[in-house]
């Protein structure tokens, strides 16, 4: 199926047991003489309309009219291929709308039905699950389809049916989407249980700058089952080639500047890191007009190649580059996204352009197809002048599901179609890693359709992450973990507050570089989420911050990215349960009650590798294998293998010196690499170490007199140290 045809396919697979389409068993029924209810499911002696009020959605004079405002007939049923086709009629005052339904029986117990429609549907109602008196439960477990605010629920919720004990999931393609957007009729977060909820979310067309809209085309593929995931169906998304690769490196990212100073701290994360932990860095200022001040132009040759006076040189930034791929690979940050059209010179020479609104205004983004040559022109310039080993754009998965990306110019092959906006953005990622020869990450990593193949990696962003306990990590362990390492929390300060709260940037940094228990709940999360480590490079990081993510998470990450989940438990109380087990407790009668246990977390891995973390104010005590007991405070965290090779953690100890007081400490040991860091913090000494210190091959490699200490003092006592005597 491709985006241009103009149809609608909902692909409806078989539930529990061995349901033939078209027989009462228990399973799927398709029912071809009823165009406004074509889906039922029968279970336990019960029967569910799983599709009610199914329809599009109709303009009519100033007016819109949904299946609840039409009658509907089927005019006509053919065998075609395979197929029951049915022409349907939606009639009502001054309404009289054709449309087909097409249904087919497959051998796999599966169900497709084909929705077509002309240009004259102002949106598609998806139907309402019903059949009975009581209420269902519906839920979200954090896909990644829009930015990751408190507020935000996401889109085609889970949904549990207490009487058949089964979970039913509606996925909304947007991949052959023609709409501009979907939107939700009972959102989960008001709406915890709900009678005869939306099975999935609905979608709404634009009108295009000519007054046209475009044809009629959605696809949802709807699964029942007795567990949560299996309601997903298969992952459809191709993994990274670079998965392996980034399963050993930090995200590196280098926002500071001048890069003689950046120079500097590069040179000391290489040596005090001694290869045993790669880097994907990435260096995010560096354009020849500023920070973002001529995007989406960077770097123009022959004339504009230099990076702007306060960035430093031409050459200072090639040996930036130069020595970072020598501790893995390198990108420098463009934006293709963002336009500044007074002063980018593509814009000014009519070589890019801005999409438009229905209203024929311009937006704040490109027209990606008027993209494409720069990103050809320039990254590949750059490319072969600097060295780049990696790609990094913003702003290529912070739009989310791409809603936000819909260019409504008429003009445009597939305007005001959100599948156009998301193909267009894949052309762009394949076109830069093709350039970059390397992985390609981009800003907050919420454009779920993205993640693998398309985009490898990305600063993995929850907003206001820190206080939240409305997110779970399982639908990233179980839908995107396997495709590739993602990294991080978000931008350091993003992980504290969220946008629009006051200062919200200052204070967020304030909590990513001076506060230890702040940076715990950052780095706990990203265990929690089976990311790899990130660090947020201004010279006012202090070293040990640098140290004990290289050292810890660095380390540990390894023996979780990329592995198979066996399970993930919640826990409350010295009880652990699961997802489903939580939602099947008929005492768990609210969203309030549900999310009470997300704030303590067990996670196996496939290869015996374990992960608690704490989230609750409560010491959580861990008794682990080899005997050994830990005390959880709260973010704190324990990474362990089975096997007893790596034992990783932010716990608390007895002071040896004060054994009545409990400090916090890090600790990380993977015994088969060689590798022991040890960060007593505020202790007077923890397992021989006054101070940080690392251990390599059994030797002292690394201790850190001042931890304290930030880059930028470093530095400047560095200086001071070389210049010549007065």
């Amino acid at each position: 199926m491709t985006c241009g045809r103009v149809l609608v396919c909902l692909l409806v697979l078989m539930a529990a047991g061995q349901a033939v389409c078209g027989e009462v068993i228990d399973g799927w029924t398709l029912h071809p003489d009823n165009a406004a209810d074509p889906l039922t499911f029968a279970h336990s002696g019960k029967t569910l309309h799983v599709l009610q009020s199914l329809g599009p959605v109709f303009v009519v004079g100033d007016s819109q009219i949904g299946p609840e405002d039409y009658e509907t007939s089927v005019i006509s049923v053919r065998e075609q291929d395979g197929w029951t086709v049915m022409r349907c009629r939606a009639a009502a005052e001054d309404l009289a709308g054709d449309y087909t339904l097409k249904l087919k029986k497959c051998d796999d117990g599966a169900v497709e039905l084909v929705v077509e429609g002309a240009a004259d549907a102002a949106g598609f109602q998806c139907g309402n699950i019903g059949g009975t008196d009581a209420p269902f439960k519906q839920f979200y477990v954090g896909q990644r389809d829009m930015e990751v605010h408190e507020g935000n629920d996401g889109w085609a919720p889970f949904i549990y049916w207490p009487d058949g004990k089964l979970y039913f999931h509606a996925h909304l393609d947007l991949d052959v989407s023609h709409s501009a957007g979907y939107s939700h009729r009972a959102m989960p977060k008001q709406h915890f249980l709900v009678k005869n909820p939306p099975i999935s979310s609905d979608t709404g067309y634009a009108v295009l700058t000519d007054g046209s809209r475009p044809s009629l085309h959605e696809r949802y593929v709807i699964r029942a089952a007795t567990n949560t995931w299996e309601t997903l169906g298969p992952v459809t998304n191709q993994p990274s080639e670079y998965r392996q690769e980034l399963a050993g490196m930090i995200f590196n990212d280098v926002w500071d500047i001048p890069h003689d100073a950046n120079l500097f701290y590069v040179r000391w994360l290489k040596e005090a890191t001694a290869g045993v932990v790669k880097f994907y860095t990435v260096i995010e200022q560096w354009g020849f007009g500023g920070f973002d001040d001529t995007l989406p132009d960077l770097y123009r040759e022959p004339d504009l190649v230099d990076p702007a006076p306060p960035f430093g040189t031409g050459q200072q930034l090639k040996e930036l580059v130069d020595l970072a791929n020598t501790m893995g690979r390198t990108a420098l940050r463009t934006n293709y996204m963002l336009v500044r059209p007074d002063t980018s010179p593509s814009v000014n020479e009519g070589l890019v352009k801005l999409a438009l609104g229905g209203d024929g205004n311009p937006k704040w983004h490109s027209n990606f197809s008027t993209v494409l040559p720069l990103v050809e022109r320039q990254d590949r310039a750059f490319h072969k002048h600097y060295g780049t080993t990696a790609a990094f754009s913003d702003q290529l998965s912070s739009g989310g599901y791409s809603g936000l990306y819909v260019n409504y110019d008429a003009g445009e092959q597939g305007a005001g179609m959100v599948c156009t906006a998301r193909q267009r953005l894949r052309e762009i990622c394949r076109l830069m890693k093709e350039i970059h020869q390397g992985p390609l990450g981009s800003e907050s990593y919420i454009a779920d359709f993205q993640f693998g193949k398309y985009m490898d990696t990305g600063d993995f962003t929850v907003f206001a992450g820190d206080r939240r306990s409305d997110f779970t990590p399982e639908e990233k362990l179980r839908r995107v973990h396997e495709l590739t390492t993602v990294h991080s929390m978000g931008l350091g300060y993003r992980h504290f507050f969220a946008p629009h709260e006051e200062n919200w940037m200052g204070r967020g940094f304030e909590s990513y570089f001076n506060d230890d228990e702040k940076v715990d709940s950052y780095r706990a999360c990203e265990v929690l989420y089976g990311n790899g480590g990130y660090l947020f490079y201004y010279a006012g990081m202090r070293l040990v911050h640098a140290l004990t993510e290289c050292f810890t998470v660095g380390v540990a990450q390894r023996h979780y990215a990329l592995q198979p989940v066996d399970f993930v438990k919640y826990g409350k109380r010295s009880v652990w349960k699961t997802l489903d087990q939580l939602i099947e407790n008929p005492k768990i009668d609210s969203r309030e009650a549900l999310l009470s246990w997300f704030r303590r977390f067990h996670v196996r891995y496939a290869n015996g590798c374990h992960v608690y973390v704490n989230r609750d104010d409560q010491v959580l005590t861990v008794a682990a294998s080899g005997n050994r007991t830990f005390k959880l405070p709260q973010n704190g965290w324990l990474v362990y293998t089975e096997d007893g090779n790596l034992t990783a953690y932010t716990a608390l100890e007895a002071d040896p010196f004060f054994p009545s007081r409990q400090v916090r400490v890090d600790f990380c040991e993977d015994k088969a690499r060689g590798i022991r860091y040890v960060n007593p913090r505020t202790a007077a000494r923890f397992m021989d170490a006054a101070k940080p210190t690392v251990w390599l091959n059994g030797k002292v490699h690394l201790v850190l007199d001042e931890p304290n200490l930030r880059f930028g003092e470093l530095l400047q006592r560095q200086h001071a140290a070389t210049a010549p005597a007065e």
